[in-house]
C-alpha cells in the first residue's frame, strides 16, 4: 500500500479491497473558499491548507484522501475580486450528499477538513455534523478547522492578535508549504476596525488591503511548525476515532 492513499490515483477495487481486507473506512475531505489573502497571497490559501495537512497526515497514516473542494461561505471579504462564496445551506447541502455517497460504500468515519471558519460557516456546519450524527449510527461525520487542530500549542508560535486572518499565520504557513503563492515583498500590516468591515458592500472602504493583521513578520519556519502541529492533531485526531 502506497501512502497516502489519493482519490484521484485510486482505482475502485483498489478501495473496495482497503475497506474489505485492511479496514480503511476513514476519508478526509479537505475544503475550503477561493478567497482573498491579502496582495501578497494567492487566492488558494483556504483549500490549500487542509489540503496539504491532509496529504502530510497521509503519509503518516492510512486513510483516504478526497479531492479538494474549493468552496466556503464568505462574508467581510466578498466584495475582493477574485473571493467566491456560496450560501451556508449550498455548503451543507454538499457535505450532506458526500457523507451519504461515501457512507453508502463503507465508510465509517467522514472528516471534513476545512481550512476557513468564520461566523457564516461554522455554525452551519457544526448544526450539519450534530443532526447527521443523531440520524445514522452507520457512519460519523466530522467538520475540523485546521487552525483548531493543538490550536493553543499553535499560538505559542504566533501572536493572534497579529493572524486574524492572511496575516503572520496564514503567510507562514504558505512559506512552507506554498511559496510559489507567496510575494513578501507585497506583504502588509493593516488593522481596520472590526465593526466596520461586517457588511461586505462597505467593507473595502475601512479595509484597503484583505490583510487583518501583520503578514509582515511571516516566516517559513513558524509555518513548519505550524503545519506540524495540525499534522500531529489530525494523526492524533483519526488514531482516537476506533475508541470513540
Amino acid at each position: 500500500m502506497q501512502l497516502p492513499l489519493l482519490f484521484e490515483k485510486l482505482k475502485w477495487p483498489e478501495i473496495e479491497k482497503m475497506i474489505q481486507e485492511d479496514g480503511i473506512r476513514t476519508i478526509v475531505i479537505p475544503f475550503g473558499p477561493v478567497e482573498e489573502h491579502g496582495p501578497h497571497m494567492g487566492l488558494g490559501v483556504d483549500y490549500i491548507r487542509p489540503q496539504e495537512v491532509a496529504i502530510r497526515a497521509g503519509k503518516k497514516l492510512p486513510f483516504f484522501i478526497h479531492p479538494t473542494l474549493p468552496v466556503g461561505v464568505l462574508n467581510k471579504s466578498r466584495s475582493f475580486p477574485g473571493s467566491v462564496s456560496v450560501e451556508p445551506e449550498t455548503l451543507t447541502n454538499l457535505m450532506t450528499e458526500i457523507y451519504n455517497s461515501c457512507k453508502l460504500w463503507g465508510m465509517k468515519h467522514i472528516i471534513f477538513l476545512s481550512g476557513h471558519g468564520g461566523k457564516r460557516q461554522t455554525p452551519y456546519t457544526d448544526e450539519l455534523v450534530e443532526k447527521l450524527n443523531k440520524k445514522s449510527s452507520d457512519a460519523a461525520i466530522y467538520c475540523i478547522v485546521v487552525s483548531d487542530l493543538n490550536r493553543e500549542e499553535q499560538e505559542k508560535i504566533f501572536n493572534r492578535d497579529n493572524a486574524i486572518h492572511a496575516a503572520e499565520q496564514e503567510t507562514s504557513e504558505m512559506l512552507y508549504v506554498r511559496p510559489d503563492i507567496v510575494e513578501m515583498d507585497n506583504a502588509v500590516a493593516e488593522f481596520p476596525d472590526v465593526e466596520k468591515i461586517q457588511d461586505h458592500t462597505t467593507a473595502r472602504d475601512h479595509w484597503k488591503s484583505g490583510v487583518r493583521g501583520d503578514a509582515t513578520i511571516a516566516t517559513r519556519e513558524k509555518g513548519e511548525k505550524i503545519v506540524g502541529l495540525q499534522v500531529k492533531g489530525l494523526i492524533e485526531f483519526i488514531e482516537n476515532l476506533d475508541k470513540i
